[in-house]
C-alpha cells in the first residue's frame, strides 16, 4: 500500500502518541495501574495452573530458604521494515491483540538496535491495542543502489509477549522518497507513506507466548533476609538442560529479568541492556546467566514478609549470529528461547502441604517445616490457624521433629483458609513467623 500525503498532513501523525521519540535508552518494562474489572480478569488468570511448557520444582535446600526452579520458554517476534527509511517523516505502527487483557511490549528499533519508540506495561493504553510513533529527522544512508532506489536506514518492529499465549498483528506505514521528483530527503513534496503489515494476509494473526503472570513466577517470602533470582539461557526445557556454549555460541539472545513487589508492581530490580546478549560468568564458571539480589525487610519496605513478588523474565532479541550477538542483525520472524530460572527467598515457617478439596467433615493433614537462623528447629510449637469471619483462630498445635518437620490433622467443616504461626527470633528476624495461607475447599 502506498499513500501520498503532503508533509503538512503527515505532521498530524505527531499527535497520535505521547511516546518518547529518539530515546537512546534500550528499554525497560513499565507497570501501569489498571481498572478493577481488568484486575479481576487478570487475577483469574493468575490463579490458573501453569502452562504445559513450564516445569516447576519448589523445595528447601537450605533450612528457611525456599528454592523454586522453573524450566520454561519465552518468545519474541522481530520484523525489519522491507525498505530502508529514506525520507524524513513519521513511522507509525499499531499492534492489535487478543484477548484484550493480554500484555505485550511493542518497540521500534533503529539500525543500532536502540529503541526510538516504545509502548509497554501491564496493560496497553487502549484495550487490545498499542501504538508507537517515531519522527525521522535525518536519513543516514542516502546511497542510490543498483536498482535505482535510495538505500535508506533500517528499522525493526519488535513484539514481546507476556502473560501466557495470545495472538496479535501489527500494521503501519513509513516514509519513502520519490526520486522521480527529487533526492532531497527533507522536502515535503517528494515522498509517500508505504504500508506495512505482519501477517500480510487480512484476518490472520501471529501467535506468541510469554511467561505467565501468577504461578510459578509469583512467590511470597514469609521471613526477612536476602533472596536472589537467576536466569540461564538457552535451555532444552524438555531435557531440563542448559545448552549455553560460551565458546561456540557466546551471545545467543538478549534476555531480561525484572522483579516487582505488591499489587502496584513496585520495581525491585530491572536487569536489561546490551550486556545481556552474553550471559555473564557466575561462580567461577559454574554457570552463566543473570544473577540479581533482593532483600526482604520488615516494615514498609517494598519487599516485606507476606507480600507477593512477581518475577518477569523475557527474551528481547535473538541473535542471527550467536558469535556476535547484538553486533549482528537480530534474527527475524518469531523466535523461541528456552531458559532455566531459579528463585530463592526466605521462608522460615513453610506450609508445604494441604489438600485443595475435602469432603465436609473430613480430616485434612496440614504439614510443613520450621527453621530459624538457617537451621531446623526441633521441639518447637507450631499453631495451625483457620480464618473465621476474618479472625484467625488456632485449631491445632503441632510440635516439630529434629528435622524441623511438623504436621497437624484438622477437621474441615467448611471452606476456609489455613495458616501456621510460630515464635520467631527477634534478634535475627521476626518476633513471630507466619506462613502463607492455603485454602481448603469443602466439596
Amino acid at each position: 500500500m502506498q499513500v501520498y500525503l503532503s508533509g503538512a498532513a503527515c505532521q498530524v501523525r505527531a499527535g497520535l502518541s505521547d511516546l518518547a521519540k529518539g530515546d537512546p535508552v534500550m528499554r525497560e518494562r513499565f507497570i501501569r495501574s489498571v481498572p478493577v474489572a481488568v484486575l479481576v480478569a487478570l487475577f483469574a488468570l493468575a490463579l490458573a495452573p501453569p502452562a504445559p511448557a513450564a516445569s516447576v520444582v519448589t523445595r528447601q535446600v537450605v533450612p528457611g530458604l525456599t528454592q523454586r526452579t522453573i524450566w520454561d520458554t519465552s518468545q519474541v517476534a522481530c520484523y525489519r521494515l522491507p525498505d530502508g527509511v529514506n525520507h524524513n517523516g513519521y513511522i507509525h505502527m499499531e499492534l492489535t491483540f487478543q484477548p484484550a487483557w493480554a500484555d505485550f511490549d511493542l518497540y521500534l528499533l533503529d539500525e543500532d538496535l536502540n529503541a526510538v519508540s516504545k509502548e509497554m506495561g501491564y496493560m496497553a493504553v487502549f484495550a487490545g491495542r498499542e501504538v508507537v510513533d517515531h519522527q525521522v529527522t535525518t536519513v543516514r544512508d542516502t546511497t542510490i543502489g543498483p536498482d535505482g532506489h535510495m538505500v535508506g536506514d533500517p528499522y525493526y518492529v519488535v513484539i514481546v509477549p507476556f502473560n501466557e499465549a495470545a495472538r496479535c498483528r501489527v500494521q503501519g506505514y513509513y516514509p519513502q522518497i520519490d526520486l522521480s521528483v527529487s533526492d532531497d530527503t527533507t522536502s515535503s513534496a517528494n515522498y509517500y507513506l508505504k504500508g506495512f503489515s505482519k501477517p500480510i494476509a487480512a484476518g490472520t494473526w501471529i501467535a506468541l507466548d510469554g511467561p505467565e503472570y501468577g504461578h510459578p513466577y509469583d512467590f511470597t517470602p514469609t521471613s526477612v533476609g536476602p533472596g536472589e533470582v537467576r536466569l540461564e539461557w538457552p535451555a532444552d526445557v524438555v531435557a531440563r538442560q542448559v545448552t549455553y556454549d560460551p565458546v561456540g555460541a557466546p551471545s545467543p539472545a538478549n534476555m531480561e529479568s525484572y522483579l516487582y513487589a505488591g499489587p502496584a508492581w513496585e520495581t525491585l530490580f530491572a536487569d536489561y541492556g546490551d550486556l545481556n546478549w552474553t550471559p555473564p560468568m557466575q561462580e567461577a564458571g559454574a554457570w552463566y546467566g543473570l544473577r540479581d539480589l533482593f532483600l526482604v525487610e520488615d516494615g514498609a519496605a517494598p519487599a516485606r514478609p507476606l507480600r507477593a513478588l512477581h518475577w518477569v523474565p523475557s527474551v528481547f532479541l535473538v541473535a542471527s549470529d550467536e558469535t556476535r550477538g547484538g553486533l549482528a542483525r537480530p534474527r527475524l520472524g518469531k523466535s523461541t528461547i528456552g531458559f532455566r530460572g531459579v528463585i530463592e527467598y526466605p521462608e522460615n515457617l513453610r506450609l508445604a502441604g494441604a489438600p485443595a478439596k475435602v469432603k465436609k467433615g473430613a480430616t485434612a493433614t496440614i504439614k510443613g517445616t520450621f527453621a530459624l537462623n538457617a537451621a531446623w528447629v526441633a521441639a518447637a510449637e507450631v499453631n495451625v490457624q483457620v480464618s473465621v469471619n476474618g479472625v484467625w483462630k488456632t485449631v491445632k498445635t503441632a510440635t516439630t521433629d529434629p528435622a524441623g518437620r511438623w504436621s497437624a490433622k484438622v477437621k474441615v467443616t467448611r471452606t476456609a483458609s489455613y495458616r501456621a504461626v510460630a515464635a520467631g527470633d527477634p534478634l535475627s528476624g521476626l518476633e513471630r513467623e507466619v506462613s502463607v495461607t492455603k485454602r481448603i475447599q469443602v466439596r
